[in-house]
C-alpha cells in the first residue's frame, strides 16, 4: 500500500510525496463519511488525494484495503478536507491535483493542444545530415573547463569521457584530462570556462559558462535509434538553431540570494548564473513559450499550465547525462540545485506528450466532488477556521533543514510569476538567518492553531523524519 504505481501519484512531482494510500489506511481509522480534516503542511496534496480516492477508490487499490485486517470496519466515502500550504508552487501542484473537471472536454482539450504544439515546434526538433535525417530525441551539451596548466579551454566530454556509437554504455575517467598538454584536473577544483554574450531576454551581455553539444539522440526516418558525434560545423549549427536566447521564451526572473543558489552551489560565481531562465536551453524555452499560449486560449489554462511545470524536472540543465549508465539522462540530483557539467537537453514535446498520456490513462478520476479546500497560506495564521471544528488532521511538518522548499521552489514560482513568503516559512535555513531556534518557534505557532481547531477527543497524525538529533529535541 506504499507503491507510487498508483493513479495520478507520478503525475508531477514535488520534493517530498507520501504515497497516498498511506494516509488513505490513517483516514479509514480515524475518521468517517463527512468528517472534516485538516492538513496544515499540505505540500503537492497528497493528504487531499486520499480524501477524494475514499469516494472513488482505484479496483486493484479497493481489493488491497479489503484484505487488510479490520477492513471489515473501513468506512468509505466523501470526507471533506482543508489544505493549508505556505508555497505557492505546491498549492498550484495541489489544486490541478483536486479541482474536479468535465474530464470528456478536458481530454480533447490536451488532445488539441499536444496537437497543436507539434505542428508548431516539430520542425525545430528535425535533423538532415549528408546520408541520413530524423527527428532529435536529445542533444548532450558539455561545459567547458580551463587546463590550469596551459589556460586551454575544452569540453568536460572531451576530458573526461570515453564513448564510442553503438556501444551501450561508455565511461568517464576520475580525473580531467586536457587534450592540449595532458594536464590531469582533479573534477573539483576545475574552473568553468565562461564566455560573455548578449542576451536578449534581459537585454544586457552576460558572461556564463560555455556549453557544447557532443552527443545528438535521434531517431532515424529511415528506421531505429541512432546517434552521431557532431562534427564542428555540426556543432556551430546546433548552438545557433539551439543555444541562443531571444525574447520572450520565459519571465526575466533574477536569482535571489537562497542556500542552494548562493551558499550549497554559488551559481553566479561558478556559472555566471544570475537569471531563472539560464538554468534551461534556449530551445526548451521556446517550446515552453508556445506551450504557455496555447493555455492561455485554453478553458483549462490553469490545468495545462501544470502540464508544463510537471515536465519541468526533466527539461532543465539539471538533468544529469551519465555515459556510464543504461539510462543516460538520470535526472537532476535530488534536492539540490545542481547544474550539471554533462546534461541532457530533451526534447520537450516528448515530455510533454509522455505527461499527457499519463493523465490520459488516469483522466476519470480529476472528474466528481469537490471535497477539498485548497488555502495558500500559513498555518500560523489560520483564525479563520473555527475552535474545535476538525475532526481529524494528518500532517507532515519540514523536517529542518533537510529540504529547501522555497529554494528547490525557484523555478516553478519564477514560471508561475509568484514567489512564496519565506519569512514564515519552517526551516532551518542560513541564507534566511534561521536556526533550531527560528524552526521551532514557527512549528509551534503552527501546532497551537492545530491544537485550537481539533476536536476535543479526536486525534492528530504527525509524520517526520529526520537524523539529527537537535531537531528532535527542539
Amino acid at each position: 500500500l506504499g507503491s507510487k504505481y498508483v493513479p495520478l501519484y507520478k503525475i508531477h512531482s514535488y520534493h517530498t510525496k507520501v504515497p497516498y494510500p498511506i494516509m488513505m489506511q490513517f483516514l479509514l481509522h480515524y475518521t468517517e463519511p463527512g468528517d472534516i480534516v485538516f492538513d496544515g503542511f499540505s505540500g503537492a496534496g497528497m493528504t487531499g488525494l486520499a480524501t477524494k480516492m475514499l469516494s472513488k477508490p482505484p479496483q486493484k487499490l479497493k481489493h488491497e484495503f479489503d484484505n487488510l485486517p479490520r477492513s471489515n470496519n473501513f468506512q468509505w466515502g466523501n470526507r471533506y478536507l482543508i489544505q493549508s500550504e505556505l508555497s505557492p508552487a505546491a498549492s498550484f501542484i495541489s489544486s490541478n491535483y483536486m479541482t474536479p473537471r468535465d474530464t470528456i472536454h478536458l481530454r480533447q482539450n490536451l488532445k488539441n493542444a499536444l496537437g497543436e504544439l507539434k505542428s508548431l515546434c516539430e520542425e525545430h526538433y528535425r535533423i538532415s545530415l549528408s546520408d541520413d535525417a530524423g527527428r532529435i530525441r536529445y542533444i548532450v551539451w558539455s561545459e567547458h573547463v580551463v587546463c590550469d596548466s596551459c589556460g586551454n579551454n575544452f569540453s568536460l566530454w572531451e576530458g573526461t569521457v570515453t564513448y564510442k556509437i553503438g556501444n551501450k554504455v561508455g565511461s568517464v575517467s576520475e580525473h580531467i584530462k586536457c587534450p592540449s598538454c595532458g594536464n590531469k584536473i582533479i573534477k573539483r577544483s576545475a574552473k568553468k570556462y565562461l564566455h560573455s554574450y548578449y542576451d536578449d531576454i534581459v537585454n544586457e551581455v552576460v558572461k556564463t559558462v560555455k556549453y557544447t553539444p557532443v552527443l545528438v539522440n535521434y531517431e532515424s526516418f529511415t528506421g531505429g535509434i541512432k546517434e552521431l558525434i557532431p562534427d564542428n560545423n555540426l556543432q556551430v549549427s546546433l548552438i545557433k538553431r539551439f543555444g541562443s536566447y531571444t525574447k520572450g521564451h520565459f519571465p526575466c526572473t533574477r536569482i535571489p540570494f537562497t542556500h542552494l543558489t548562493h551558499e550549497r552551489n554559488n551559481l553566479r560565481e561558478s556559472h555566471g548564473f544570475e537569471y531563472v531562465h539560464q538554468f534551461f536551453q534556449p530551445s526548451t524555452l521556446f517550446v515552453f513559450k508556445i506551450w504557455d499560449d496555447i493555455a492561455e486560449q485554453s478553458p483549462n489554462k490553469n490545468f495545462l499550465k501544470w502540464v508544463l511545470t510537471a515536465s519541468f524536472n526533466r527539461l532543465t540543465r539539471m538533468v544529469r547525462y551519465m555515459p556510464q549508465h543504461k539510462e543516460r539522462n538520470v535526472g537532476p540530483l535530488s534536492k539540490t540545485l545542481y547544474v550539471s557539467g554533462l546534461f541532457g537537453e530533451i526534447n520537450p514535446i516528448d515530455v510533454i506528450e509522455r505527461k499527457i498520456n499519463g493523465i490520459l490513462k488516469d483522466i476519470d478520476y480529476f472528474s466528481g466532488d469537490s471535497v477539498v479546500v485548497n488555502s495558500t497560506q500559513s498555518t500560523t495564521d489560520i483564525d479563520i477556521i473555527p475552535n474545535n471544528s476538525v475532526d481529524y488532521i494528518f500532517t507532515d511538518p519540514p523536517f529542518g533543514g533537510n529540504i529547501m522548499y522555497s529554494d528547490s521552489n525557484l523555478l516553478w514560482e519564477s514560471w508561475l510569476r509568484v514567489r512564496g513568503a519565506t519569512i514564515e516559512e519552517a526551516i532551518v535555513n542560513t541564507a534566511q538567518k534561521k536556526g533550531f531556534d527560528e524552526y521551532r518557534d514557527i512549528v509551534l505557532l503552527c501546532f497551537k492553531q492545530m491544537y485550537r481547531i481539533l476536536k476535543p477527543g479526536r486525534w492528530i497524525t504527525v509524520e517526520f523524519s529526520n537524523t539529527q538529533a537537535a531537531i528532535w529535541n527542539v
